[in-house]
């Protein structure tokens, strides 16, 4: 289980760096890149069939991206210490309204506000794969346990409980001999630093 969570946060660090580099690729044919347009959010303040500038929310595209990195590389090393998973899905979808906006507002001329697909070009459908793996790597990362069912329920139990114990569902403290919760950093009993260890299939492979 704990590889194939691993390689869910792998996946997310493959379509977050997917989608930072069709940010530097053409958007449309006459906007040029992702970063051309959000450096435009300044030129006008006037957009007759929108009340937002399209290119101010296309600049959540770029922190999206870097979000999701760092998270995928937080996965892929630490695993049990993923931060941010709100925040991360909470700007997933900030970042798809984003792409739909762009669409809608970003018309061929003043009279027509909906793009035309023929004057889409390939970053803006990258970024649109990758945002959308993205998602569903997001959606993966929730549904997929982490532990096995059985090492939930013994995790849930006093760390001198017998059963606990007798399963071998413990660390004993290099210092005390006190049982400690597998994950557990410091020593319940006498606070001495734990370091985590190696997986059997780590250590084989």
């Amino acid at each position: 289980m704990r590889k194939y969570f691993r390689a869910t946060y792998a996946m997310q660090f493959v379509a977050a760096l997917s989608l930072l580099v069709a940010l530097f690729l053409p958007w449309h044919v006459r906007g040029g890149t992702a970063i051309d347009l959000i450096e435009r959010i300044f030129d006008n303040f006037y957009f007759p069939y929108s009340l937002v500038s399209p290119w101010a929310l296309l600049a959540i595209l770029p922190i999206t991206a870097m979000v999701s990195m760092v998270r995928g590389v937080m996965g892929i090393m630490f695993y049990d210490e993923v931060l941010w998973y709100k925040l991360a899905w909470r700007l997933g979808l900030f970042a798809v309204i984003s792409m739909a906006w762009f669409y809608a507002a970003f018309g061929v001329d003043d009279d027509l506000a909906w793009t035309q697909v023929s004057n889409l070009r390939v970053g803006y459908w990258l970024t649109g794969s990758s945002l959308l793996l993205l998602v569903v790597v997001l959606i993966l990362e929730r549904i997929i346990p982490k532990e096995d069912p059985v090492l939930q329920r013994l995790s849930r139990l006093p760390l001198n409980d017998p059963e606990r114990i007798l399963s071998g569902y413990y660390r004993a403290c290099p210092n005390c001999l006190s049982p400690n919760d597998p994950k557990a950093r410091r020593c319940v009993n006498c606070g001495v630093l734990l370091f985590p260890d190696i997986p059997d299939e780590e250590k084989s492979g």
